[in-house]
């Protein structure tokens, strides 16, 4: 890594013996075992922690958010209008774990991989970052990112093409419990 040119004369190996402080970030990773209590559920990194090397945490809580919605709408819309118990919402809150779990260990572990990769993590992975990915074809990552993004949930009230979209709108009403 000290060899590692930053332009013609100049190697990060000179810049990091001339720093002031230098530190390494720990990047935490991980899925909650519970995502929801009573009547509060999380969302996004609250819960599923990914690294943040090919951008997929701000997706990832935008599908799990998109879930919950979902979720929330077919028991707003059974219940015409009216509170839902903390029972219904304690198995929708479930149920909305349940659906994004698979999918955030599966984006997980790719972003894991990545970032061991990028961090050259074994001599493996060096091997991998070094020799095997700079000669892939430049389309093979968009196009795997692609697929990914591709097969995220959608909110199921909205009309994808976007010419007949109308805003969701949820009036609570009755007691509190």
């Amino acid at each position: 890594m000290a060899t590692n040119p930053i332009c013609e004369t100049l190697v990060f190996g000179e810049i990091w013996k001339k720093r002031f402080r230098g530190s390494l970030i720990p990047l935490e990773e991980g899925i909650l075992k519970h995502w929801s209590h009573d009547r509060i559920v999380l969302a996004g990194d609250a819960v599923h922690k990914v690294t943040p090397n090919i951008a997929l945490g701000g997706n990832s809580a935008m599908e799990s958010v998109a879930v919950l919605c979902n979720h929330l709408r077919r028991i707003l819309v059974t219940h015409d209008g009216g509170k839902p118990s903390r029972a219904t919402l304690r198995r929708i809150f479930a149920d909305y774990q349940s659906e994004r779990e698979a999918r955030m260990r599966v984006i997980m572990a790719l972003s894991s991989l990545i970032t061991r990769i990028q961090a050259w993590d074994s001599i493996g992975l060096k091997w991998l970052a070094t020799w095997i990915l700079p000669y892939q074809p430049d389309n093979k990552l968009t196009d795997q990112m692609a697929n990914i993004i591709k097969a995220a949930p959608k909110l199921d009230y909205v009309d994808v093409d976007g010419r007949e979209w109308q805003p969701l709108l949820f009036q609570l009403s009755g007691e509190r419990d």
